[in-house]
This record gives C-alpha cells, sequence and structure tokens, in this order.
C-alpha cells in the first residue's frame, strides 16, 4: 500500500472560490485508491466555506473516506512585518507557517498556490526521492535568475552567482523533516522582515535567497505559469523553442500566475477553459459569468494561436503611425 499524499494550501476567505476549485482538480484526477490529505491554512473560513470544500470534492472522489481534509489556523502576529507587494495580501506567508503546523511525523508535502489547476495526479511529483535537495520547483520564467529584475537584489552580497536559476514557489515539494529541523519558516521570515524595502518579491524572494543549491528542478510542465505564453521570456532563460512548446502545449498543472484571473470579472485569457471545467465540477457551478466557450470548443492549442495573433496585431496597431487627416492622401495637378 502506497503511503498517503499530502498537499498543503492556503488562503483567506477572498480565495475561497479558487481554492475550492484548485482541490477539486487535484481531487479528480488523483488515484481513488490511494489516501490523499489535504491541509488548508486560513483564519477566517466559515463553517460554510468547510462544507463547500468537502461537498466539492466529494463530487469527484466517491471513495471519500480515502480523502481527509484539515483545517489549520495561525497566530497572525507572524506576519507582522513582513512586507507586500501589488495585489498581494499578508496571508502570501501563510503556507510557510502551515508546514510548521503539519504532523511533526510527516517527511514530504507537496504545497500549492490556490491559482492552479492540476490536471495530472499531483502523486506522480510527491512520490519523488527525498534529498539530496531540501524541495523540488520548476525554474521561474518570468524571473529566471537571482540577478533579474525582480530577483534577488542581494545576490551579490550573498555571494549568489548572477546566472543562479530562481524557483517558482507556486508548486513545491518540500522534505519537510529536513525543512523543519533547519528552521527555514523562520529564518525567510526574519530575512524579509529585515529587507521590508529592497526585497522585491514575497515568500518566493525569501525562499530563493535561503535555498541556493537546495532546490532540484521539476519539469516546467508542472508549473506552466502564465508567462510560458511567451516564448521570448523562455529565450532569456536559456530554453529551445522545442522544449518552450513542449509545456505550452502540454501543461500537467496550470498556473494563473500574474495579476489577471480567471475569476475576476471582465477578464479573459488563454487557459480560462481548465478553470472552468473544474469551476463546473464544484458547487460553485454556474456562479461565474464568462464561460470560454470558444476555448472550450476548439481547445486550448488553437485558442492559443488566435490569442496569440490578436496580441501581436494589437501591439502591431499600436506602433502603427497615425495619418495625418488634416493634409490631403494625394495630391493631383492638371494642365
Amino acid at each position: 500500500m502506497k503511503e498517503p499524499v499530502h498537499v498543503l494550501a492556503a488562503a483567506n476567505r477572498n480565495y475561497i472560490l479558487p481554492l475550492t476549485v484548485m482541490l477539486v482538480s487535484v481531487a479528480a484526477n488523483f488515484d481513488p485508491q490511494r489516501e490523499l490529505v489535504l491541509h488548508i491554512v486560513s483564519n477566517d473560513v466559515t463553517e460554510k466555506d468547510k462544507k463547500d470544500v468537502r461537498q466539492s470534492i466529494a463530487m469527484n472522489r466517491p471513495n471519500l473516506e480515502r480523502t481527509a481534509i484539515h483545517w489549520h489556523t495561525f497566530d497572525p502576529a507572524l506576519l507582522k512585518g513582513l512586507p507586500v507587494f501589488s495585489y498581494f495580501s499578508p496571508e502570501v506567508y501563510a503556507g510557510l507557517i502551515g508546514l510548521t503546523l503539519l504532523p511533526p511525523d510527516l517527511d514530504r508535502v507537496v504545497v500549492l498556490d490556490c491559482d492552479v489547476i492540476v490536471l495530472r495526479d499531483i502523486a506522480e511529483i510527491n512520490d519523488l526521492p527525498i534529498g539530496p535537495k531540501m524541495v523540488y520547483a520548476a525554474q521561474d520564467v518570468a524571473t529566471p535568475f537571482v540577478s533579474s529584475r525582480m530577483g534577488i537584489f542581494n545576490y551579490a552580497e550573498r555571494g549568489i552567482p548572477p546566472k543562479t536559476k530562481m524557483f517558482n514557489s507556486g508548486v513545491v515539494v518540500y522534505d519537510l523533516q529536513r525543512y523543519r529541523r533547519e528552521n527555514m519558516t523562520m529564518r525567510i521570515f526574519e530575512y524579509m522582515a529585515l529587507n521590508t524595502k529592497k526585497a522585491k518579491q514575497q515568500d518566493q524572494a525569501g525562499l530563493n535567497a535561503l535555498l541556493v543549491g537546495e532546490w532540484a528542478e521539476l519539469d516546467h510542465r508542472w508549473n506552466q505559469g502564465f508567462d510560458t505564453l511567451f516564448y521570448d521570456l523562455w529565450k532569456t532563460a536559456g530554453y529551445s523553442r522545442k522544449e518552450w512548446a513542449r509545456v505550452r502545449d502540454q501543461p500537467y498543472i496550470v498556473h494563473f500566475s500574474g495579476e489577471k484571473k480567471p475569476w475576476q470579472k471582465g477578464r479573459r485569457g488563454p487557459r480560462y477553459s481548465y478553470f472552468f471545467k473544474y469551476l463546473n465540477r464544484s458547487v460553485f457551478k454556474g456562479s461565474l459569468p464568462g464561460h470560454p466557450v470558444l476555448e472550450s470548443t476548439i481547445g486550448f492549442r488553437a485558442y492559443y494561436c488566435l490569442w496569440a495573433l490578436a496580441t501581436k496585431l494589437r501591439k502591431l496597431q499600436k506602433h502603427l503611425p497615425t495619418p495625418n487627416l488634416t493634409e490631403p492622401i494625394m495630391s493631383t495637378t492638371t494642365g
């Protein structure tokens, strides 16, 4: 009998819908004979929220006796003094706190952001050999190196070579025993608190600053972020067009990284059909307008080609000179 797979996620009430949809995608693609243990870190969810999550998972995993859901709370004072940027909330650090709340005998855990959709059995990365590295993760395409614009501001001071790769923290497999033995969460929080005005990212900055040389690379298909759709970014990171096309067309986990999210009003973009597929397998079915009918009908690959072409045309139009309509287009003479 294979060991249970433990998955950790963190969310406040504002993210209860995407959290539920993400967990549904995990459950729907998970081995029905294997035990799945879900750990959710949140301080403000209601009993109704918990019921919605459980009911949604039950809709996709008939043998619910092989599924356990544990809710964890934390001391909000732990977030005091930590920098927050852009559209994020302080709870972005709650996942790191969650790593300290799990059972003491647990060896490994898969941590997922709420803005991902899992399309494959998550056990495949859970079952990777533990060690010698502390974590498994995929390189961040938008910030591929510590010396990138949004990288580690003090990489040189810390003796980190500029071309050292950075990983994305949206999908991470942890050697939990070692991570906790080395008190990594508190060390990351101390680093972030000391650099509130200089750090350029949240938890991802601290993880990458302190785990240099301590992470093994996952196949990028396990974390297909929005930036994956742009080949220019892949070239910067040093990958071939063939590698890019494979990750673009065959995602195992779709990550809606960046500010635009498929559950937000008025948002449109490629890959949204993946989100709505699992939304419609939850208690939130029909709760959001704007179902991506075209992408759902023709498939992501075809829709992506149309989207990419439209994006190029918009950019081209933006750079075309504006004609001066006060002057004649041509002049003629008569004699």
